[in-house]
């Protein structure tokens, strides 16, 4: 997966989760990871996850890497993404 295609994974993420602000750190945990990712396994994983979770996805949940380990791999799945994302405040 290119940069690009990462940065357009993350604005979806941001879309349909717009009560959190992904987190500068997994936003350079994505473009790092990235290159080790196929676009459209992460893309399908993110359309699965979507239908099944509140909160939006870690890296872990979407990585298609083989073998390797990422941190916050090892967390309990709802507490993995706040790692990675902040809570928005929502309007008033």
């Amino acid at each position: 997966m290119t940069k690009q295609e990462a940065l357009n994974i993350l604005v979806l993420i941001e879309l349909v989760y717009p009560y959190f602000v992904i987190k500068d750190e997994a936003v350079a945990g994505w473009l790092g990871f990235c290159e080790e990712m196929d676009y459209q396994t992460v893309y399908h994983k993110f359309l699965r996850h979507i239908r099944s979770s509140p909160y939006p996805p870690s890296i872990a949940g979407m990585a298609t890497t083989s073998g390797s380990t990422m941190a916050g791999s090892d967390c309990h799945p709802v507490f993995s993404w706040m790692l990675e994302y902040i809570p928005r405040n929502s309007p008033k």
